[in-house]
């Protein structure tokens, strides 16, 4: 398996709330891949090989890490 991290960053002076990252896991021999976990907060949908990782607060000037493992055939 592969484990990827998507890395969010808050370049801003003020703390951002509610949102989410959204990524499509796409590239050569989609039929191979397969999601197999991730952050609690992260959630995927199967059919459109979306991720989607609900972020609560991010602070000025920081950082959040959202890590996810997926395997091919």
């Amino acid at each position: 398996f592969y484990v990827y991290t998507m890395e969010v960053y808050n370049t801003g002076d003020a703390s951002i709330k509610d949102f989410v990252v959204s990524d499509t896991l796409t590239g050569q021999n989609q039929s191979l891949i397969s999601f197999i976990d991730g952050e609690d907060k992260c959630s995927y949908d199967s059919p459109t090989k979306k991720l989607n990782c609900k972020v609560d607060k991010l602070a000025p000037k920081s950082e959040v890490k959202l890590r996810f493992r997926v395997k091919t055939a």
